[in-house]
């Protein structure tokens, strides 16, 4: 259960990291000209480089040391016994079913303020991407919830 936790919450914070690291990016680069670009990165931008890095070191250390079946290339969908794999299956199924609702309802809530409430393309920008972090984040919010209830209720799956 401790590597689910591990990689569910390392993945919300990554998440939230770079939902912010590009905030700052879309607030403090210029409007483009013709035939020119640019980007200008934050502080945040290298706080989020640094959290990833820290973030794989410890996928790596715990994937070495653990000893309880994570794998860094399976991640979350990491299994020690057959129990494991079901529970991981369960969770990733009750996720989807979440996603399949959650994603068009907020979509058409995104289209419909952004229809009625007059705003600057950054502003738009920024509003469509809180609203897939947002997403994202309960996506990791009830694979993890679902993945440790299942665990504790020894269900039958």
């Amino acid at each position: 259960m401790k590597k689910i936790i591990f990689e569910q919450v390392g993945n919300i914070i990554t998440t939230i990291l770079l939902t912010l690291a590009l905030i700052e990016i879309i607030n403090l680069s210029p409007k483009p000209l013709a035939g020119s670009s640019q980007i200008n990165a934050g502080s945040l931008f290298f706080i989020f480089l640094i959290w990833s890095s820290v973030f794989g070191l410890l996928r790596f250390a715990y994937q070495k040391y653990g000893h309880d079946g994570y794998n860094t290339k399976k991640r979350e969908m990491s299994s020690f016994d057959e129990r494991e794999k079901h529970l991981s299956h369960f969770a990733a199924a009750k996720t989807y079913r979440l996603f399949i609702a959650l994603i068009p309802s907020v979509s058409s809530i995104v289209i419909f303020v952004q229809l009625v409430i007059p705003m600057t393309k950054n502003q738009s920008q920024i509003i469509m991407l809180i609203s897939f972090s947002v997403v994202t984040c309960i996506g990791f919010i009830n694979y993890l919830f679902c993945w440790v209830l299942a665990d504790r209720k020894n269900l039958e799956i």
